[in-house]
């Protein structure tokens, strides 16, 4: 797996602490992500938007913008037999690349890989888009591992 991550002094690219929606549909785009935004509320009334991306290889997951922080979930996964997948499958998965998306087992007995993009220290559309393409790269792998 090859990672991508971080801001380099070299990016010509401004920095940023938070990402509108409007700038993140247009990363998705960029990237060529199939997206659907989703829109509800909150139990407090807040408005909450939620991305549902299909990547290239026909993955999904879904995105959503916390201000400061991107947080993106894949949809669940199981065996190639549609069996639940084990605790410790989802362990030797979490030893070996949980760094670059954390699995857990759902209630349903899916898994899942989430993983998180803060902001707070500066990050710009190029290092967005390298994240989604490395989540991309992540999510493939996962697929393979669970079969």
């Amino acid at each position: 797996m090859a990672f991508v991550c971080g801001a380099r002094a070299q990016d010509d690219e401004p920095l940023f602490s938070r990402v509108s929606d409007k700038t993140l549909e247009k990363i998705f785009d960029k990237e060529k992500l199939e997206w659907v935004r989703k829109e509800s509320t909150d139990k407090e009334g807040k408005k909450l938007v939620l991305y549902w991306l299909t990547f290239p290889s026909g993955l999904k997951a879904t995105v959503r913008n916390g201000g400061t922080a991107l947080t993106i979930l894949s949809l669940g996964f199981r065996t190639k037999d549609r069996e639940d997948i084990s605790l410790e499958r989802m362990n030797e998965w979490n030893q070996r690349y949980g760094f670059w998306g954390a699995g857990f087992v759902g209630k349903d007995g899916s898994a899942y890989i989430s993983t998180a993009h803060d902001m707070i220290a500066g990050t710009n559309q190029k290092i967005i888009g390298g994240w989604l393409k490395q989540y991309s790269v992540t999510l493939t792998e996962f697929e393979r591992f669970t079969r």
